[in-house]
């Protein structure tokens, strides 16, 4: 895996709703772009998980002209985003993809190492990131991650033998867990709306993109359908505000060249549904 973000030099800068409810996020209502202080050459953010309104966490990417790559971590404290000290410091070819922060002194990044060939866990407590051991050596990529509680996370992506994977945080150590997936899979996205239910989104290359998600409850994994159209048809995240309330996004294309189209598949508890989702005029 080659960390690397288009544009040499590209600034990174962060979106702010500021809704009703939001008071220091901004004074006004509407999007608003955000300094975030870029740590080499290329810059890139991946994810972004906030415990409140004044606690963010966004992790990506860092790229020097020389091509050395390391894990990036900016904090948002409610006035202005600050970069953080992120290990590994003296290994290249790192990068973090997915966060999430269960509370405001507490957050767990996940990625790769090694030029994706290992995976990455990392903690934030007590205002420093450590790295935590896998719970597999042969794991490659760690694509996304939800934590319900400091003791309750959920991290997905593949294997090095190209097949889906996840890993279990129980508050001491992280473990793998038996996953019934499809063969040349990889997870992309994860939502745990409580320390006992998990639904993951992923995809499969036979025959092109093919869709599926995963629902863990009551301690293991089962494979769910997706109904998915003709063509290439990708998911890269999912959310779920209960068990029986999900959505996962994604895009899809009808050959091997754009236009790509938006996607979202609905769960009900019982079944998926494919969303018609508006798409933007230069589309139409």
């Amino acid at each position: 895996m080659t960390w690397r973000a288009a544009g040499a030099g590209m600034i990174v800068a962060c979106m702010v709703f500021a809704g009703s409810g939001a008071s220091s996020a901004g004074t006004r209502r509407g999007w608003s772009i955000q300094a975030t202080p870029n740590a080499a050459a290329t810059s890139l953010l991946n994810a972004v998980s906030c415990s409140s309104p004044d606690a963010c966490t966004a992790v990506g990417t860092s790229q020097t002209d020389s091509g050395a790559s390391s894990p990036l971590a900016e904090r948002w404290d409610g006035r202005a985003w600050t970069r953080q000290a992120t290990p590994p410091r003296r290994r290249t070819d790192a990068g973090l993809t997915g966060v999430s922060c269960p509370a405001a002194t507490d957050c767990f990044a996940v990625g790769a190492a090694g030029d994706g060939s290992r995976t990455l866990i990392e903690r934030w407590t007590h205002h420093k990131w450590r790295i935590l051991a896998s719970g597999s050596g042969r794991a490659r990529f760690l694509r996304a991650i939800a934590c319900s509680s400091p003791a309750a996370c959920t991290a997905v992506g593949s294997t090095s033998s190209g097949r889906a994977l996840a890993e279990r945080w129980n508050g001491t150590r992280w473990a793998v867990q038996h996953l019934p997936s499809p063969p040349a899979s990889w997870l992309t996205g994860i939502s745990c709306p409580s320390q006992t239910d998990c639904t993951a989104v992923g995809n499969a290359t036979p025959g092109g993109g093919q869709p599926f998600a995963e629902h863990w409850n009551k301690g293991s994994w089962k494979l769910q359908r997706i109904p998915d159209p003709t063509g290439f048809f990708f998911l890269n995240a999912v959310s779920c505000s209960s068990p029986d309330a999900c959505t996962a996004a994604g895009y899809h294309e009808t050959a091997s060249t754009f236009p790509v189209t938006t996607v979202a598949d609905r769960w009900n508890g019982r079944r998926w549904t494919l969303q018609a989702t508006p798409e933007p005029a230069w589309l139409q």
